[in-house]
């Protein structure tokens, strides 16, 4: 056994570094320059098929990112306008993006006062892309001297002369020309189209005309250009209106009229001079009915094919590919040990005790009929966030959590398997009979359908080494999403299979008996404090009133029917008991949640986060605290209780004033996912600090009270 261990690893290992040559030692070169005495030049180049992303980076990606530090204190350095980015076509077309390949420069305005002789430091993240997409960073100290900027290892990637030449390319902001008509106009429920035409030359070069900046809550799609007979461009482009995620919410206006005005930017391609220029209108209001008859105008017209860059995602596996699945399979691994699962898990182990001495082809069929519960469940979750990530929408791990349809379902499901644990009627999950005398074959349907919920129950967690695999899965293309899911599904599942292949493996598990009675009564309490936890996720969605009626009253039929099949009415007090006593158990745990309310009257206080909220703390001076969490993420109910919910954390807070920042992701705020995805994570829990230099430190998903203190020393 402990053979075939070292193999297993080994092999996972050399696959992970192996065919370093297909990744590049920097995908992304970076330098910086002080440009004119008073404007700081970041200077990226690519590699060569590499491409990263501008400030709107499409349908997906993630833009540059710098943050700055003079004499190690936060400074905010106001940016040019970043040079005109590129369209490209991702995924067949699928997805459209702007960025860069090769060489390009974006520039800051420095302080007017002197800086000679001080310290700079410059923080830059990016995400590079070819056939899979790897996050990047560099952080540059240096120091100003003579109006240079020193530091070291540097390496000047730009002449003087290119340079310089970025500088007077950077796009200017000009008044919105006269001959181009804009319009914005309802496309359906939570969907604008804005519409544009102007006169162009017969040689219109055949890119962008407008390249939207980014402008919450406008999410913009793809542009699409196309002719008239007397040679007019006519551009449109849909938008998914955000605004019910905003702070506060702001949903799209039945009669047309904003609360109050949003300013849209854009780069124009002039085509006159051929230059991009920086565009705006301020937009008070839409027209309710305008597309339907604009949509009829291009029918008409005729499409403007324009020069494709496409970046098709070759099927071959480099270095990064394999080192992140190796973290897919360990993160799933460690799923088994998450709280989340392990209600699930116990019934699995419960089986496995009752079936201790069956032989091992028995073991290996339900085990696998198990894995392949899990699998199947993954391969749906896969083919969702492909399809969505297609369609260019942003989701997080564990977003059907926050779908009360969803949950409602599960709900029921893990209702039925409780009632059958107390045995109201015969159910046995796995094993037994299935839904009365109707049996299934060695009821493997009944292991599949663990490994189904196994998995769901899995997806709120966010474990070690999970979240490096899913960041890059998110970010990468429908294969890779396949296979790291893939990856996570074999971590959670291998337990299982090694018993299957080694039965020894549960030779320490106690013999069956009577005993077991009691530990199903038990699992049965574990499964039903598993369901109050998601009523109260379920419950903070806000669902229309009428659905949580319907939840509770089928729940309750469904009991009552099979309690009077039972006919014990002997027993209907202690199964009153049993059904109450778990939400006493829980109601500390899960219901007190003033510690995350604003304005509680506990002795500290949490402030909603917001990105305005925490650039403002972040030059206060002050440590900041942030808890990235959902009602519906069990891992972090555990956090709460081990740490942040007690007197140690309280007295830690006091003591090194810290300002405490909860952002509440049970519902989907689309600023929390973003953030999240740009700081490399796709799911809660997420925690992090600011000390006073208004640097951004990562706790990962695990916190304590040492780990704590620590980064606050």
């Amino acid at each position: 056994m402990k053979i075939f261990t070292h193999i297993f690893l080994f092999s996972l290992f050399s696959l992970a570094f192996a065919n370093n040559e297909d990744i590049p030692k920097e995908p992304v070169k970076l330098s910086i320059e002080i440009y004119k005495e008073k404007y700081l030049a970041l200077n990226f180049e690519s590699h060569p098929g590499w491409h990263i992303y501008w400030k709107n980076p499409g349908d997906a990606g993630l833009p540059i990112s710098p943050t700055f530090f003079l004499n190690d204190n936060p400074i905010d350095l106001i940016g040019l306008e970043w040079p005109a980015p590129r369209s490209f076509e991702e995924q067949s077309g699928e997805i459209n993006t702007y960025g860069y390949e090769g060489k390009i420069g974006i520039f800051y305005q420095l302080p007017d006062q002197s800086l000679n002789n001080q310290n700079l430091t410059v923080n830059v993240t990016w995400l590079a892309c070819k056939n899979i997409c790897i996050p990047g960073q560099k952080k540059i100290q240096g120091r100003i001297e003579s109006n240079n900027y020193n530091y070291p290892e540097k390496e000047n990637i730009f002449s003087p002369e290119e340079i310089e030449k970025n500088f007077n390319a950077i796009p200017k902001a000009k008044e919105l020309p006269q001959d181009i008509d804009i319009l914005l106009s309802k496309r359906g429920e939570n969907k604008l189209v804005i519409f544009y035409n102007l006169k162009a030359p017969n040689n219109y070069p055949q890119t962008n005309i407008f390249y939207p900046l980014p402008s919450h809550p406008f999410n913009f799609r793809k542009e699409e250009l196309f002719r008239d007979t007397k040679n007019n461009i006519y551009g449109k482009m849909e938008i998914d209106w955000d605004g019910e995620y905003s702070d506060p919410s702001e949903p799209l206006p039945a009669d047309g009229n904003f609360v109050k005005p949003h300013l849209l930017k854009f780069l124009f391609l002039n085509p006159l001079t051929n230059e991009y220029e920086l565009i705006s209108k301020n937009f008070a209001s839409f027209d309710l009915a305008g597309a339907q008859k604009l949509d009829e105008l291009f029918k008409i017209l005729t499409p403007v094919e324009k020069k494709k860059v496409s970046f098709e995602e070759p099927q071959t596996f480099s270095s990064a590919f394999w080192y992140y699945l190796l973290f897919a399979f360990l993160g799933g691994l460690l799923l088994n040990l998450m709280p989340c699962v392990l209600p699930v898990i116990s019934l699995k182990i419960f089986y496995l005790i009752k079936h201790k001495k069956a032989s091992r082809s028995v073991l290996i069929k339900h085990n696998l009929s198990y894995s392949l519960g899990i699998f199947f469940t993954f391969t749906i979750l896969a083919i969702i966030v492909a399809s969505l990530k297609a369609t260019g929408e942003i989701i997080g791990w564990g977003f059907q959590l926050q779908s009360p349809q969803f949950l409602s379902v599960i709900i029921f499901i893990l209702f039925i398997f409780v009632l059958n644990l107390f045995g109201l009627f015969q159910f046995l999950t796995p094993g037994g009979k299935f839904l009365g005398n109707i049996q299934t074959s060695e009821n493997y349907f009944g292991d599949f359908l663990s490994g189904i919920l196994t998995t769901i129950l899995a997806t709120p967690c966010s474990a070690p080494f999970l979240g490096t695999a899913l960041t890059f899965a998110f970010t990468s293309n429908a294969t890779n999403i396949f296979l790291i899911f893939g990856g996570i599904a074999l971590g959670l599942a291998i337990p299982f299979l090694l018993i299957g292949l080694f039965p020894k493996l549960i030779s320490f598990l106690p013999k069956p008996g009577q005993w077991m009675e009691g530990l199903k009564h038990f699992l049965g309490l574990t499964l039903l404090l598993t369901i109050v936890w998601l009523f109260d996720v379920f419950i903070q969605l806000n669902p229309p009133s009428h659905f949580v009626i319907y939840l509770g009253t089928s729940l309750s039929l469904i009991f009552f029917a099979l309690f009077a099949k039972k006919h014990t009415s002997k027993n209907f007090i202690l199964f009153i008991i049993l059904l109450l006593l778990p939400g006493l158990i829980m109601g500390k745990l899960i219901f007190t949640s003033d510690l995350h309310k604003e304005g509680t009257e506990t002795d500290i206080i949490w402030k909603t986060w917001s990105i305005d909220k925490m650039e403002e703390l972040r030059t206060s001076n002050k440590f900041v605290f942030i808890d990235f969490t959902a009602k519906w993420c069990l891992t972090c109910k555990v956090n709460e209780s081990l740490v942040l919910k007690t007197d140690s954390f309280k007295e830690l807070a006091k003591k090194y004033e810290m300002e405490l920042l909860l952002a509440d992701w049970t519902k989907r705020d689309q600023s929390i996912t973003d953030f999240l995805l740009a700081n490399g994570k796709v799911g809660v829990p997420a925690y992090f600090i600011i000390d006073k230099k208004g640097k951004l430190i990562d706790l990962g998903e695990t916190i304590s009270i040492g780990e704590i203190e620590q980064n606050l020393k």
